[in-house]
């Protein structure tokens, strides 16, 4: 294996492309566990046609959440069934060693496809192909939620001691999330509308509301619920939306957000990580794949561990700081103080403290880039007004940083770079075979920045 392979920081899969996370769990050895959407034969995670293949379930595991080593595909279609022409995206339970699965069975009609609520049960500590009907249960099959054709990825979850399923959509008004209760994970009962269109009209925008909203995910922090979709129109954002869960009624919204600010991953999953905490981790888009002609085979985000603040926004911050990952790939770190420049970079990794002195007049801001002069992301981080401003070549975003001290992380792991700035992050991903990228972190008068930097050791510090 090549220098620059030990160095990727992604999750790829082995073979293939892979696209929506499913689940992640931590074993009893501390090892974390994904499960993703896998398409062993094509090159991209929308490939279709002759060649191609159906979606499978593939499985990675890892002791630092850096380096993984990958099983065989942990559900694969099953011929003739529901889900004979893909094993599509949803969600998992773990109880000890066994991961029971709930994903979207799909069967080609025509133009169109069935999607139906399939269950598989595997086993997380040896990894068992469940290819057969034998290992699978139909759940609720495709029509009977008065779906038409938007009905897809299944995401259990448990509120006040009962499971609770919450399934995506829409409809000709706009995005739907249906809700199903059970007591033992087998047999379903509908429970009608959880959150739809209707009621986020008065707090999202409205092409958020009228589009498909699909890979739902829901969290509980206390007696606050989340609420986590990704809206399928571009440009393709995650939304967080915090509130309460009554069970005769569903989700009620308070306030809303993006998960990413860049619009750069897509089909997040969140889970509680063991003793991580509520986690997640999405797909990282390729940059052509609005187009469905994208050769690039996929990767997962880094996970993240996320949280409420008192204003009861999600925020966010690496599971495994920069500094944590530089040890695990065998990447020297060290200290700075003050801006720094690199150019030519294929790896890199940032964390900073930026703080500003007390004088009561004039500009304090950092300016982060990193990109070429064909493609270019900058952060301008006002320690002042206590925000920043997101630019990449696709839109441009005010991000709220809270406090004039501003913790700053960032992976570059070419083409891919992940930000988080005061809990707000974002993800890129720079066209392949961009040359001359550099990154840099710029100062104004009156604004400090200490941490720590590390870089491949072949490159070096521009003057």
């Amino acid at each position: 294996m090549s220098r620059r392979q030990n160095r990727r920081l992604h999750l790829a899969a082995p073979a293939g492309a892979i696209n929506d996370p499913n689940g992640m769990w931590t074993d009893a050895a501390g090892r974390v566990h994904v499960v993703y959407q896998h398409n062993p034969a094509g090159e991209s995670p929308l490939s279709a046609g002759p060649g191609s293949g159906p979606k499978h379930w593939g499985h990675a595991w890892s002791d630092n959440m850096v380096a993984w080593t990958h099983g065989a595909s942990v559900i694969a279609p099953t011929p003739g069934w529901h889900d004979c022409d893909g094993s599509w995206s949803g969600s998992i339970v773990v109880e000890d060693t066994r991961v029971q699965a709930f994903y979207s069975g799909v069967r080609f009609k025509g133009d169109n496809w069935m999607e139906s609520v399939c269950s598989a049960t595997i086993d997380g500590a040896a990894t068992v192909d469940s290819s057969t009907s034998d290992a699978k249960r139909l759940l609720i099959a495709a029509g009977d939620a008065d779906d038409g054709n938007h009905f897809r990825d299944p995401y259990v979850a448990f509120h006040d001691g009962e499971a609770i399923m919450i399934v995506g959509g829409g409809t000709a008004e706009g995005g739907r999330l249906m809700a199903f209760t059970s007591s033992e994970l087998v047999g379903w009962e509908p429970q009608g509308v959880f959150f739809d269109a209707s009621r986020a009209s008065s707090l999202l925008p409205h092409d958020l509301a009228e589009a498909v909203w699909e890979c739902p995910q829901l969290l509980m922090f206390d007696n606050t619920a989340v609420l986590i979709f990704s809206v399928d129109r571009e440009p393709r954002p995650v939304v967080y939306l915090v509130g309460s869960v009554d069970p005769e009624y569903g989700f009620s919204a308070e306030t809303w957000g993006y998960v990413d600010c860049a619009f750069g991953s897509y089909a997040t999953h969140a889970a509680e990580l063991g003793d991580e905490g509520p986690c997640s981790i999405s797909w990282v888009r390729g940059p052509s794949l609005s187009t469905r002609r994208s050769i690039n085979r996929g990767h997962l985000t880094m996970i993240r561990r996320l949280e409420l603040d008192d204003q009861r926004r999600l925020r966010s911050r690496f599971a495994r700081s920069p500094r944590q990952v530089a040890t695990a790939v065998g990447m020297q770190t060290r200290r700075f103080e003050g801006g720094i420049s690199y150019s030519g970079i294929k790896t890199a990794l940032l964390e900073a403290t930026l703080t500003t002195d007390q004088w009561p007049t004039g500009t304090r801001f950092a300016e982060l880039r990193i990109g070429s002069p064909l493609e270019r992301i900058r952060l301008n981080i006002d320690l002042r007004q206590r925000r920043a401003v997101l630019q990449t070549p696709h839109h441009k975003m005010t991000l709220d940083v809270q406090s004039p001290e501003v913790e700053l992380e960032v992976v570059w792991d070419a083409p891919i770079v992940e930000v988080i700035v005061g809990g707000n992050s974002f993800t890129y991903h720079f066209l392949d075979g961009n040359d001359g990228v550099a990154l840099s972190l710029g100062l104004s008068l009156g604004v400090k920045a200490a941490g720590v930097v590390a870089v491949d050791t072949e490159e070096h510090e521009s003057p």
